[in-house]
């Protein structure tokens, strides 16, 4: 083998190694950006849940109103805040109005001392739940 013919060997053999060596590492990078977007999806929509939960909770205990005012005044302030910052996720953000919309209308009716009290917070329940689906379906689809 001559001279020129190694060199052509090793220069090939440089070419295909560095080749190699950049298609594996895009591969990898890409697979870590991807698992920094799962993540920080799923860390967003649980600081919602969390928020959502604290509403839900607020509205649907049993304590009397005087008693929440305060805390219903502090949290609904800018719940559009709240919800508004999540519209990047359609489901999760209408399931998220709805709710919030719903505990509204639980401390609506606890101020006003309405009969249909009862059956609002058992509505407001059932959005909690559509709530948490959508969040956790969402969850579920990003893996």
């Amino acid at each position: 083998m001559n001279w020129w013919q190694a060199l052509i060997v090793a220069l090939s053999t440089l070419i295909v190694t560095r080749v190699l060596d950049f298609v594996l590492t895009m591969l990898t990078e890409k697979s870590e950006l991807n698992k920094y977007r799962r993540e920080k999806v799923s860390d967003e929509i649980e600081i919602l849940k969390n928020e959502v939960g604290k509403l839900y909770e607020l509205a649907s205990n049993w304590k009397s109103f005087e008693e929440k005012q305060r805390s219903y005044l502090t949290n609904f302030e800018n719940d559009h805040e709240l919800v508004g910052k999540f519209n990047k996720y359609p489901q999760i953000a209408q399931a998220a109005r709805d709710t919030v919309h719903w505990c509204r209308i639980v401390a609506s009716c606890e101020m006003k001392q309405t009969d249909d009290l009862i059956e609002n917070k058992k509505e407001l329940g059932n959005k909690f739940i559509v709530f948490m689906s959508a969040c956790d379906d969402y969850i579920d689809n990003l893996v």
